[in-house]
Parts: structure tokens; sequence; C-alpha cells
């Protein structure tokens, strides 16, 4: 019973943390769209003078938004809202995750100077390279990336994007 409790676990961990990098990489191309209309390059400069302790406040307060909001949305489907209460969801969750993302690019080292949020990307970054390893074995995963891949392909040519090296 432990195994197989402790195989679970290991697949929900595994799912959760390529959810979080799907929604990473979606948020990184929605505040690059977003730049070309709005530029971030004020904020971006006021971030890089934060100290660890003003980028820890910052990263901490939009975490409690974060989950604020989700609580506000959450009530707002509870009293019978439902269509609205997803609209303020995914619309925070989205403003949150442009600046959340803009705030670790800009204040990344400093915020990794402190040992729990460290330790924190440490177990992050192993899992997904766990997470990564038993999946690029899998043949099913293999096809499928490849699928995906032809299928941006496709859609960078339809819109004349280049495809970034990498």
């Amino acid at each position: 019973m432990k195994t197989v409790l402790r195989r679970l676990a290991a697949v929900l961990i595994g799912v959760l943390v390529l959810l979080e990098e799907l929604a990473w990489g979606l948020l990184d191309a929605l505040r690059r769209a977003v730049e070309t209309v709005v530029p971030f390059d004020t904020l971006r400069a006021w971030l890089r003078r934060r100290s660890r302790w003003q980028a820890l406040g910052l990263f901490s307060v939009l975490l409690a938004l974060a989950e604020g909001s989700k609580v506000a949305a959450l009530a707002l489907i509870g009293t019978g809202k439902l269509l609205l209460g997803l609209a303020v969801l995914v619309l925070l969750k989205m403003i949150g995750g442009v600046i959340l993302v803009t705030l670790w690019q800009e204040c990344r080292d400093r915020l990794l100077e402190f040992t729990l949020i460290a330790r924190a990307h440490r177990i992050i970054l192993a899992w997904k390279a766990r997470v990564h390893a038993w999946l690029d074995r899998q043949t099913w995963w293999q096809s499928v990336r490849g699928t995906l891949r032809s299928l941006k392909d496709r859609v960078r040519g339809w819109l004349g994007v280049r495809r970034r090296a990498g």
C-alpha cells in the first residue's frame, strides 16, 4: 500500500510540476505580448534597484494577493455568480502571474539568497528534471512532443514568427 501511495504522490507531484512549467511558459509568453503594448522597462528598472528584503516583501505581497483573489473568486462562484467568479479568477491570475514572472526574472538572485526559497527552488528543479527524464523515456510522450513541435512550427510559419534558438 505504501508503494502505491508513494507512486500516486510522485505522479501527482509530477503533474503539478508539468502544469506549473506550462503555466509559467504561458505567463512568460503573455508578459512578452503585453510588453509590446505596455513597456515594463520602468517597472524592471525599479525592481532591479530593490534590496533582497524588499524583493521578498513584494514577492510575499503578490503571493498573498494571488491567494486572496482565489478566495474572492470562489466567494463569487459560491454565491451563484459562476461566470463572474471564473472571469475574476482568470483575469487576476493572468495579471498577477505576469507581474510575478517579471518580479522573479528581475529579483531572482536576491530572492534565492533566502535559504527557504533557494531550497524550494532546488526541490522544484530536481522534480522537473526527474519528471522530464521519466517522460523522455516514454514513447507516447515523444510522439506528443513531436506533434506539438510540428504544430507550433506551423503556427509560427502562418504568423511569420521565427523560432527562437535554444
